[in-house]
């Protein structure tokens, strides 16, 4: 985990694609990330379309995650929202390229 957060931050202009295979979550990049990825790897284009998007992102996501076993958000302890709205209120901008939880991703050769 220390490596994670090291990589992920700190070290963030020493990434090369080798380094990927020491993380546990590899799908945690940010856009800038991926695209550079994608153009080391010889991709001409690359498309990423942000597919959630939203002031409430982490709200609406731990609601709806929440619904598929019969539950409402508002029944979360108050200690548990209070996390999610941290994570709503970070320093992330509601409309950030860089902050999505479902995207799409395109990658062209030409």
């Amino acid at each position: 985990m220390i490596y994670d957060v090291e990589f992920r931050t700190k070290a963030r202009n020493a990434k090369d694609v080798n380094s990927i295979t020491n993380l546990d979550d590899k799908w945690l990049f940010t856009i800038d990330d991926l695209e550079k990825m994608a153009y080391n790897c010889g991709f001409k284009k690359v498309i990423i379309n942000t597919l959630s998007r939203s002031r409430n992102l982490y709200r609406n996501y731990f609601a709806e995650t929440l619904s598929t076993i019969n539950l409402k958000y508002e029944e979360l302890p108050n200690w548990a929202q209070k996390i999610v709205v941290i994570f709503d209120d970070s320093n992330y901008s509601y409309d950030s390229k860089d902050i999505s939880l479902f995207s799409s991703i395109v990658l062209r050769k030409s």
